[in-house]
């Protein structure tokens, strides 16, 4: 009895796996041996690999996949590692290019000029030493009474060879006559009046400029500078 290839083709797998009766396997090899298309389609069942040896062959490359794993794990900590370690680094640079905590003595100062406008008032005008963009001031009244200019710089900061500061210098402005400082309180502060004017180190006059004293001649403001202090 002849069957139709549709038949066959759902009996080649049974074939295959021998799952099918002995009479199924004989109608099966009598069709191959008179159908090509189906003897191929038999050949290619019989020659894929059986899932038994594709396992095998999987297991053989499981130690490669864990070593790999291993190795990729060791390499992605050895990365975030380094990337860490360049974040703390360049965070830390820039705290320490930033940070204005080191107070700036006598050798780290200088006074670039002092002139007195017409309306009596006193201007200072100084810059560090060190190759900055900014440094930080503040006005404070010492222990002995005396006005002091305290400049602060960042822990890194490379001296130069001129005082001129590269954005600009700094300076301060007061009445002689009447008050230099203030203190915190409320939104400024009473005025404070001062016989001498340091710039450096507070309570530390030895490494201190002597800026300005009472009764110290101070040249006049030229017509520029008047004009700037107008308004």
């Amino acid at each position: 009895m002849k069957y139709p290839c549709g038949v066959i083709h759902d009996l080649l797998p049974l074939v295959h796996d021998d799952a099918c009766s002995p009479e199924s396997r004989r109608a099966v090899e009598e069709h191959c041996a008179d159908c090509p298309d189906c003897k191929k389609l038999l050949d290619e069942l019989n020659a894929a690999p059986e899932p038994s040896e594709m396992v095998k062959e999987a297991n053989q490359l499981l130690p490669i996949l864990k070593k790999w794993n291993r190795e990729k794990k060791k390499y992605l900590w050895i990365g975030l590692g380094i990337a860490l370690l360049l974040t703390l680094a360049y965070t830390g640079y820039s705290v320490l290019r930033s940070w204005k905590c080191v107070p700036m003595g006598k050798d780290d100062v200088v006074v670039l000029d002092i002139y007195q406008t017409a309306d009596g008032i006193v201007h200072i005008d100084y810059d560090d030493l060190y190759d900055l963009n900014f440094y930080s001031t503040s006005i404070e009244l010492g222990s002995d009474g005396c006005g002091y200019i305290s400049a602060y710089r960042p822990i890194l900061a490379r001296r130069k060879e001129g005082p001129y500061h590269r954005n600009s210098y700094a300076g301060v402005s007061f009445d002689p006559e009447s008050a230099f400082v203030w203190l915190d309180d409320e939104l400024y502060g009473p005025h404070v009046s001062v016989d001498k004017v340091y710039i450096g180190i507070k309570d530390d006059p030895e490494n201190c400029i002597l800026a300005w004293e009472k009764g110290m001649e101070v040249r006049a403001a030229t017509e520029e500078e008047e004009e700037f202090y107008r308004y």
